[in-house]
């Protein structure tokens, strides 16, 4: 079975998803802590939705 890359994967980095929305990983925490943004914690890192990502990025042009 072939590897997920970053690109296909449901979940992104605090690092991609900071570029997609252009804002900090400090603002993207905050988001998060104030629940504009869902998250998930597989260790201790943060993984954020991708689609969710997008949403919040097309909600915020509009």
């Amino acid at each position: 079975m072939p590897k997920e890359t970053n690109s296909d994967s449901k979940y992104i980095t605090p690092t991609e998803a900071s570029k997609l929305l252009f804002l900090s990983t400090k603002q993207l925490t905050r988001y998060a802590d104030e629940g504009k943004i869902r998250y998930i914690r597989p260790g201790s890192h943060r993984r954020y939705l991708k689609a969710d990502v997008l949403a919040l990025r097309d909600k915020v042009a509009a």
